[in-house]
């Protein structure tokens, strides 16, 4: 199967591509860790039981949707790679940190995910320990960091100083019905 022969159809019509498929799930590990550092932090001033739980449950879905973000990014680099107006050291350079921001995110959501499981067994266990709060804000704010870099640099792939680049102008899409494969047989 090649890198361009997804054929999922989007709203409008147009072949579902690698490029299209890892915008749609980028913005969910950066939206879901910056909203569970936010809440981390609110539930640490605040200390209200409620907030931590959702922090955390957020923290935890905010990693694990990195993957998908970043098995779409690697095939879509693929694809995006031949396109005029596209830089191979922007692409590499958000690769990279793509890669980062998966492990770090998914410490992370192992780390919110412990501190969820814990936090729900302290009625039978007892109160949770006075550490665990301040390295899951840790964690957040390391998850946070990394990937709103992650997508700073994903950003310039498209956009460059003056407005959008060639890549717009330029998609690489492969018509419904297509068989790329077949041209290689």
């Amino acid at each position: 199967m090649g890198v361009n022969s997804m054929r999922a159809q989007t709203t409008k019509g147009r072949p579902m591509s690698w490029p299209y498929l890892h915008l749609v799930t980028n913005h969910f590990p950066i939206i879901l860790a910056v909203t569970g550092t936010i809440a981390a932090l609110a539930a640490l001033v605040l200390r209200h039981r409620t907030i931590w739980i959702y922090a955390v449950a957020t923290l935890s879905f905010a990693g694990l949707a990195s993957a998908p973000a970043f098995l779409s990014g690697n095939q879509a680099e693929e694809v995006m790679e031949d396109r005029p107006g596209i830089g191979k050291q922007a692409l590499d350079s958000h690769e990279e940190a793509g890669e980062a921001a998966l492990w770090v995110m998914l410490a992370m959501s192992g780390v919110a995910a412990a501190a969820w499981w814990r936090i729900l067994r302290e009625e039978r266990r007892g109160p949770s320990p006075a550490w665990i709060r301040p390295i899951v804000l840790v964690a957040a704010l390391a998850g946070t960091g990394v990937v709103s870099y992650t997508a700073f640099l994903g950003g310039k792939i498209v956009h460059a100083n003056d407005g959008v680049t060639a890549a717009r102008a330029a998609p690489a899409q492969v018509p419904v019905g297509k068989d790329e494969d077949a041209d290689e047989r």
